[in-house]
């Protein structure tokens, strides 16, 4: 804040209200819960939900989600907006709820794969910032269409860990297991 307010004189901070961010976050999960079972709260204004049944239906799907967003707008507030992705992996809904904020109703389906995708630089997607970058590029792989088509133990091994054959597996529509903490 004190390099900010040195290279912008007439910055104005506002102090952050945490008490308030985790009541709409509360209000938020309370609205998508006449909807749909939420899976995984990822942070405060993500969460994951996996469709079953006749909701993996692409067209029962859309209405749901477009169900979702209204219902945040009736009941928690118009001012609140909500990207939400429709995608075979959480890696890709996650990319397809990035893609058209801050309102957007994203698809990104398998038999689309991976032309979306291909547009994108490496750090658009989550988990790829800077330092990840450079590992990436030192290893050869400088855009998203070369770790597409990276096999999943290269992926890895580009990386440095499991995480970078999860990340290809979540790239190609696949949700790797979920890893148990101890």
């Amino acid at each position: 804040v004190g390099d900010a307010r040195r290279l912008c004189p007439g910055l104005i901070c506002v102090a952050a209200r945490h008490d308030v961010y985790v009541d709409y976050h509360y209000r938020i999960l309370d609205e998508l819960d006449r909807h749909i079972y939420v899976t995984k709260v990822c942070s405060v204004d993500e969460v994951a939900c996996e469709l079953i049944g006749p909701d993996r239906l692409l067209a029962n799907a859309m209405a749901l989600a477009k169900r979702i967003k209204a219902g945040i707008a009736e009941r928690v507030g118009v001012c609140m907006r909500s990207s939400i992705g429709l995608a075979p992996s959480r890696l890709l809904a996650k990319i397809a709820s990035d893609l058209h904020k801050p309102d957007g109703l994203t698809v990104l389906g398998a038999d689309l794969l991976p032309g979306p995708l291909l547009g994108l630089k490496p750090t658009d997607l989550p988990g790829i910032g800077r330092k990840m970058l450079r590992r990436l590029e030192a290893r050869g792989v400088a855009s998203v269409a070369d770790f597409w088509h990276l096999s999943p133990r290269r992926a890895r091994a580009v990386w440095g860990g499991i995480g970078g054959e999860h990340f290809w597996y979540g790239l190609h529509g696949v949700d790797p297991p979920e890893q148990e903490t101890r």
